[in-house]
């Protein structure tokens, strides 16, 4: 049956790379905790609109107990500066965000201070920048702010000591007044709201980054088991499952197969029409052999052209001598590259568990040696291994006796 070489390719890349999994897009550390960082902005930026929304009228709620003074002027201007800033805050930039959401938090609580002196809630949102600080710039800068928030805060406390600053209200009725609790709570809600909008940031980023990670090693894993071009598993993995195999049979007294196979005339191919050919071949083998066994089997990829196959619980050799006869009918076809026929067939060797060996090393070599014996004998066919394989033996076909 003649067929394009792009009809094979198409086919065979699909069968292949629908259980391979495929690369993770490359993001750098720097590119990750930026990531992070918008996040966490983001987030700060709509809790403080959401805040100002609440918090703004309650601090207003003082003016008539205590007057419309600086406080709440520079309350007024926050709050259409933190409004302005969440209506555009997907087109301003990083820092940018910070240092608006910084200098609110910097503006309340020293103008607090300055105003109210030790009655402040400014103490709060002093604490919520240096957070803030920490977490989007680094610890210097958090350090920085700390230092210059003292200053401010001996400058106020030297301000009012000296009388040079008076209270707007006596000390005693300011703490009775509600309004003033009702600040207190809401400059409290908005310093633990940007703990919390933060910490959940960083733990939801967090989760997302074991996940990924998780992820990269079952691909790295399958990378490490699978062969890249056909998508089949390799040597390694085709070991592990033919030493469980053979466990398996020992246990339930069973029958397993192991084929070599090894397709003919492969260098030359490579050799007269190049590596893509080459590769043609490799993926219209590997799908052939796919379509051929059961779901349970395993085919492997062990060399450049060379597979194995484990086949478990068989009942009896007639039905392996099935499945060969089916192997070579189907790989050996002949395949179009550009106009040009490629006749490809193979030859196959054939081991049985318990009959020639009783182990997965031994099996293997002689499976390996009979699909040489296949080779010498005219290739395009396959061999039994007709006696117990002696474990001394290399893999040399002149050493064993096989039949078809």
């Amino acid at each position: 049956m003649n067929h394009t070489e792009e009809t094979i390719i198409n086919h065979a890349t699909q069968s292949a790379f629908e259980s391979t999994p495929q690369p993770f897009p490359e993001i750098t550390a720097e590119q990750r905790r930026g990531v992070i960082r918008r996040t966490f902005l983001e987030r700060l930026s709509t809790a403080l609109f959401l805040l100002a929304l609440v918090a703004y009228p309650i601090s207003m709620l003082r003016v008539p107990a205590i007057g419309f003074n600086a406080v709440h002027v520079l309350q007024t201007v926050l709050a259409v500066v933190v409004i302005v800033t969440f209506a555009f805050r997907k087109k301003i930039s990083d820092v940018s965000l910070i240092l608006v959401c910084v200098s609110v938090f910097s503006l309340l609580s020293v103008g607090g201070v300055l105003q109210y002196g030790i009655m402040s809630g400014g103490f709060l949102f002093a604490i919520a920048a240096v957070f803030t600080l920490a977490t989007t710039l680094g610890v210097r800068s958090s350090i920085a702010f700390t230092v210059a928030f003292l200053l401010c805060l001996s400058l106020a406390a030297w301000l009012h000591i000296t009388g040079r600053f008076e209270l707007p209200v006596e000390a005693g009725q300011y703490f009775l007044l509600p309004s003033v609790w009702a600040t207190v709570g809401a400059s409290f809600l908005m310093t633990a709201g940007v703990f919390i909008i933060a910490i959940s940031s960083y733990i939801a980023n967090t989760h997302q980054l074991v996940s990924t990670i998780i992820q990269q090693n079952k691909q790295i894993e399958h990378l490490a088991n699978h062969d890249f071009l056909t998508g089949l598993p390799t040597l390694r993995l085709a070991q592990d499952r033919l030493d469980m195999a053979i466990e398996q049979s020992r246990r339930t007294s069973g029958q397993l197969a192991l084929l070599y196979l090894d397709i003919d005339e492969f260098k030359s191919i490579n050799d007269t029409f190049g590596h893509e050919a080459g590769n043609m071949v490799l993926l219209s083998v590997a799908r052939g052999m796919l379509d051929v066994v059961r779901a349970g089997d395993t085919v492997c990829r062990i060399g450049g052209d060379e597979f194995m196959i484990l086949l478990s619980s068989i009942p009896d050799r007639e039905n392996v001598r099935n499945v060969c006869e089916r192997l070579l009918k189907t790989v050996g076809r002949e395949l179009m590259y550009h106009g040009m026929p490629l006749q490809v067939s193979m030859s196959i060797g054939v081991a049985l568990f318990p009959d020639h060996a009783n182990d997965g090393k031994t099996l293997r070599r002689a499976a390996d040696a009979a699909m040489y014996e296949a080779k010498r004998m005219g290739k395009n066919r396959y061999r039994f291994v007709e006696s117990p394989f002696p474990a001394a033996f290399e893999q040399s076909s002149h050493h064993i006796p096989v039949i078809k």
